[in-house]
């Protein structure tokens, strides 16, 4: 099962890990202001989950860099059916670090599933 692989490194009940990251690109002069970073860069935001074996269950990318990662955890189609659709039994969880924890405060039911490390 999937979960199990996270014991291995003292991450037990672990479905998968979280995280997100800026990709560099370039954009257009009208809205570039929307993807401008702190870095003087553009880019555009990517979100992953994978699993212990480092396959990705999720992808998603295409929000400008002024979105958060819990935001696009929660507009994309894995977290929608996380948040909605439980599809991670409530004895597993995700980890993620300190970007994701705006998703306990909105959606308490996914307290279980999502521990920040």
């Amino acid at each position: 099962m999937i979960a199990d692989g996270f014991s291995v490194y003292g991450y037990p009940n672990v479905y998968g890990a979280i995280d997100g990251t800026m990709v560099d690109v370039t954009v257009q002069a009208f809205n570039e202001v929307d993807y401008f970073t702190r870095k003087y860069t553009t880019s555009i935001n990517l979100t992953a989950v994978c699993d212990a074996r480092k396959r990705l269950l999720s992808v998603t990318t295409g929000f400008s860099a002024r979105c958060h990662d819990s935001h696009i955890f929660q507009s994309s189609g894995f977290g929608q059916q996380v948040l909605h659709y439980n599809i991670i039994p409530s004895q597993y969880h995700l980890i993620g670090d300190a970007a994701f924890v705006c998703i306990l405060i909105l959606w308490s039911h996914i307290l279980l599933q999502l521990k920040v490390i």
